[in-house]
C-alpha cells in the first residue's frame, strides 16, 4: 500500500527535514502559512495513508494540543518529534496518543542545516511502553537510511530530551555568554582577546576542558542598532539608541522592569558588545504603530502572563506589554550657579527653580526654539508667528519674572522671536538640561518625566501649543519633530501620563520659502482620536473641547500589575538581513526599549525550557552521584567551602 511522510511545521527545522527525506520518499509539507506549502502536492496525496508524521512546529504551552490536533488530522501510523521541547514531553504525549511516539532531536546549524542533519548521528528515544515500540523504532532507523543519516538510540525519551536542553542548547548558550563576558572584560581593561586566550591553548589541547569561543561572530539574541533605550542621567533620564550605549561605552543604569515586585526600575547594565549578524530579523509593529526590529530568537515578553516568546513566533494580536508608568525619582528643583563655573556677568540669574512656569517655557522651547552662536557667544531663541501674541507675553512674562533681558524681532516671513542674548542661559537649557541646539536633535529636559503632574501638564502645555495641532471638528490631536530622540522621550513621556497615542513616520511634501524648495526629512508624529485623550489635552494646552462624540468600540489596550499597557501586534515582518546588531545584558534581565515596550534582556541563554522541576531533577541526580563517589563526605566537604 502506497503510504506518505508528513513534515509538519515547515520553518528552520521542517524544512529541511522535509528535502531530507522527500528525496527517497512521498514526503508532503504542512504549515499554518500556507505560502510555505506545495498546494498542489498536499492536496494530491490527501487521501493517501500517512506513515510517519514529523513535527516541527516551535515548543510552546499548546505544544501537545497542537501535535495531538495534527494527530488526528494526518492519522499517521508513527509520530517522530523533531522539535526541542521540555522535559516530559514525550511521556505526556505517548499517554494520549494511541500510536508510537519517538522523540529524535535535530542537532545542527540553521543556515546549513540540511548538511548538518547527515553530518551527525540522529539521536532518537521512544517510551517502554509505546506501542508496537521495537516495530516504530526498526521502521525509523530505516527511514533515517534512506535519506543517508546514522541513528542511535537512547534509552529514554526525558534523557534525550535534557540531553537536547543541558547538554547541548543551554551549554551552548553559557560558552557563549562566557565568550562575551570576557571579551567585554578584556575590552575593559583594553587587553586582546586572542592573547588573553592563548594562556588556555595547551591546556584545550591536553584536557579538552577549555573550549574558546568567538564573541565577533557567534549568536545571540540582539537587536537592531536604532533601537532605543532609556538611560538614567545625573538631570533624569534621556533616551539614546542602543547603537550609541553600545559604541560610546555608556555605563548607565536604563529603564527596567521588576516582574517581581510589578514595579519599574533602573536597572544596571552587565555586559553589552555589537556583532554581525546573517540571518532572520524580525520587526514587530503594535495597534499603535510602535516596532522593534530584532533578531529572530530574541525573547519578547507576550499575554498577560508575560510568558516569553522568540521573536519568530509573535503572531499578530498578540498582546505585548508598554510601560504605564515610570519611576520615582528624585531629580533637582534648584540649581544655584553661583557655586558654578557659570559666565554670570552676562544676562544669567544667579540661581533657576524648577516651576510650573519655567517647564512652560522649556515647553515653548523644545516645540519652536533653538540655540546658536552668534559671535560674541550663544543665545536662545523662540519662535512663534506674529499673531501669537498671547504666547509671545506669556514667554516675555516668565523671562522677566527670571531677571533675564530679551529682546522681540519680527522677520519679513510674519515670524516672531524673543531673543536672550546670554550663554550660560542657552547652554544650561541645550545642554545641561538636554533639551539640545536644534530641531534634529531636540529632546526633553531630562528631569521632566520625574517631576510632578502639574509641571509635566505645563511643559506639555507650551509644547503643543506651539508644536500641537488640534482640530476640534473631528477630535484629532496631533505633534511632529523632526528629532527622533525627541520622539521617544514625548512618547514615554504621554504614555506615563495615561496617553497612548499612534506613532507615524512619514517624509513631509516639499515646501517654498522664498523661492527655494525645502525638502523636508522624517518627520515623527504622535496622533490621537480618542475623544478623551483629546479633549484631556485641548484643556492642558488652552485650545476647544472635541465637537464630535465618538463611539470607541474597540479597545486599543487594556492595563494590567497597574503600570503595564498590553497592546496587539497587528504586524510582522521577516526578512533576511547581513547587519551589525547590538546587545545589552541587564542584572534584573528586563528593559524597556523602543516605544516604551518591555521585552527580556538581549544575551540570557536559552534555557526557557528548563522547567524548575528539570533543575530539581538535575539537582536530585547530582545528589546520587555523591552518594556513591568513595569519600563522598569529604569531597562534599571539600566543594561546600
Amino acid at each position: 500500500m502506497k503510504t506518505k511522510n508528513v513534515v509538519a511545521g515547515l520553518g528552520e527545522i521542517g524544512k529541511p527535514i522535509l528535502q531530507l527525506i522527500s528525496k527517497d520518499v512521498l514526503t508532503i509539507g504542512y504549515d499554518i502559512n500556507e505560502k510555505l506549502m506545495d498546494e498542489k502536492k498536499f492536496q494530491k496525496y490527501d487521501q493517501v495513508q500517512t506513515s510517519f508524521l514529523h513535527v516541527c512546529i516551535p515548543f510552546s504551552d499548546s505544544f501537545i494540543k497542537n501535535v495531538i490536533s495534527l494527530s488526528t488530522k494526518f492519522n499517521p501510523d508513527i509520530i517522530v518529534i523533531h522539535s526541542t521541547i521540555s522535559p516530559g514531553t514525550t511521556s505526556k504525549l505517548q499517554s494520549k496518543l494511541t500510536v508510537p511516539v519517538i522523540y529524535s532531536a535535530t542537532r545542527g546549524v540553521h543556515k546549513r542545516m540540511l548538511s548538518d542533519l547527515k553530518r551527525y548521528a540522529k539521536f532518537y528515544a521512544i517510551e517502554s511502553n509505546a506501542p508496537k515500540r521495537s516495530w516504530a523504532s526498526s521502521k525509523y532507523v530505516q527511514l533515517m537510511k534512506k535519506a543517508g543519516v546514522k541513528t542511535k538510540q537512547m534509552s529514554s525519551p526525558i534523557t534525550l530530551e535534557l540531553a537536547k536542553i543541558v547538554v547541548d542548547t543551554s551549554y551552548y548558550g553559557w560558552l557563549i555568554n562566557y565568550a562575551q563576558l570576557s571579551n567585554m572584560i578584556a575590552i575593559q581593561h583594553k587587553v586582546n582577546y586572542d592573547e588573553m586566550w592563548s594562556f588556555s591553548d595547551e591546556i584545550h589541547k591536553f584536557l579538552g576542558n577549555r573550549p574558546k569561543m568567538f564573541p565577533g561572530f557567534i549568536g545571540g539574541h540582539c537587536l537592531d542598532g536604532n533601537e532605543i533605550v532609556f538611560i538614567k542621567t545625573q538631570m533624569g533620564m534621556r533616551p539614546v539608541t542602543i547603537k550609541d550605549y553600545v559604541d560610546k561605552d555608556y555605563a548607565n543604569d536604563i529603564l527596567s522592569y521588576e516582574q517581581e515586585n510589578r514595579k519599574p526600575f533602573f536597572d544596571k547594565v552587565t555586559a553589552k558588545w555589537k556583532r554581525t549578524f546573517s540571518g532572520t530579523m524580525i520587526t514587530l509593529t503594535s495597534r499603535t504603530n510602535r516596532s522593534i526590529t530584532t533578531t529572530d530568537e530574541h525573547l519578547m515578553l507576550v499575554s498577560d502572563d508575560l510568558s516569553e516568546r522568540f521573536a519568530k513566533q509573535v503572531k499578530t494580536n498578540d498582546y505585548i506589554p508598554f510601560m504605564a508608568q515610570l519611576p520615582e525619582l528624585d531629580v533637582k528643583q534648584f540649581f544655584d550657579f553661583e557655586s558654578k563655573n557659570w559666565r554670570l556677568g552676562f544676562n544669567m540669574p544667579r540661581s533657576i527653580a524648577i516651576t510650573e512656569d519655567f517647564c512652560r517655557l522649556l515647553g515653548y522651547y523644545v516645540a519652536e526654539g533653538s540655540v546658536s552662536n552668534y559671535g560674541k557667544g550663544y543665545s536662545v531663541r523662540f519662535f512663534f508667528n506674529k499673531n501669537e501674541t498671547i504666547y509671545i507675553s506669556d514667554v516675555c512674562r516668565i523671562l522677566e519674572s527670571m531677571g533675564i533681558n530679551y529682546y522681540i524681532t519680527t522677520t519679513q516671513n510674519n515670524v516672531t522671536h524673543v531673543g536672550v542674548k546670554s550663554t550660560p542661559l542657552s547652554l544650561f537649557i541645550a545642554d545641561i538640561l538636554g533639551c539640545g541646539r536644534n530641531s534634529n536633535v531636540k529632546g526633553l529636559p531630562e528631569f521632566i518625566y520625574f517631576a510632578p503632574r502639574k509641571m509635566k501638564e505645563e511643559f506639555l502645555s507650551g509644547y503643543f501649543r506651539r508644536d500641537g495641532s488640534f482640530a476640534p471638528e473631528i477630535g484629532m490631536v496631533q505633534t511632529g519633530t523632526s528629532s527622533k530622540m525627541l520622539a521617544a522621550g514625548l512618547d514615554i513621556l504621554l504614555l506615563s501620563m495615561g496617553y497612548v497615542m499612534t506613532l507615524t513616520e512619514n517624509i513631509p511634501c516639499p515646501s517654498v520659502i522664498d523661492g527655494r524648495t525645502i525638502k523636508g526629512g522624517l518627520l515623527y508624529s504622535l496622533v490621537s482620536k480618542k475623544e478623551t485623550q483629546y479633549n484631556s489635552l485641548a484643556s492642558v494646552a488652552g485650545f476647544s473641547e472635541s465637537q464630535i462624540t465618538r463611539n470607541h468600540s474597540k479597545n486599543l489596550w487594556h492595563i494590567i500589575n497597574n503600570n503595564l499597557y498590553m497592546i496587539k501586534t497587528t504586524k510582522t515582518v521577516h526578512q533576511e538581513s547581513e547587519q551589525d546588531v547590538y546587545s545589552i545584558d541587564t542584572k534584573n534581565h528586563l528593559f524597556v526599549s523602543t516605544g516604551g515596550r518591555l521585552i527580556h534582556n538581549c544575551v540570557i541563554p536559552n534555557l526557557d525550557l528548563i522547567h524548575n522541576q528539570t533543575l530539581d531533577l538535575i539537582r536530585e541526580i547530582n545528589d546520587v552521584y555523591v552518594k556513591k563517589v568513595r569519600n563522598a563526605k569529604t569531597l562534599a566537604k571539600k566543594y561546600k567551602k
